[in-house]
């Protein structure tokens, strides 16, 4: 088992090492999990529904108050934003991966 000198740190390494015991570094013949390889992360269908719903909900409240405000009898415009944003936020929550 020869040894080897760290690039970095010019620590003697042993060859069969996946890293530098010093410095950390990985060393080029170490195992494959310490390749390079690039991180996907992928947005899941609940975020879009959580999203979509939140801003139904928000522009539900908003209608609510001002319309309703200046209708006291057209209440179920907010309402009727309203209520299917509370649904797509909560089906969101429920497929959210």
């Amino acid at each position: 088992m020869p040894l080897i000198q760290c690039p970095d740190c010019s620590q003697q390494v042993s060859d069969q090492a996946p890293a530098c015991l010093r410095c950390g570094r990985p060393l080029a013949h170490g195992p494959a999990l310490l390749q390079d390889t690039p991180v996907v992360r992928t947005v899941g269908a609940g975020v879009r529904y959580k999203v979509i719903g939140a801003l139904l909900t928000i522009a539900g409240m908003v209608a609510g108050m001002f319309i309703g405000a200046a209708f006291d009898h057209v209440l179920g415009v907010g309402l009727l934003f309203m209520l299917p944003g509370v649904a797509l936020f909560l089906y969101g929550r429920m497929h959210d991966s």
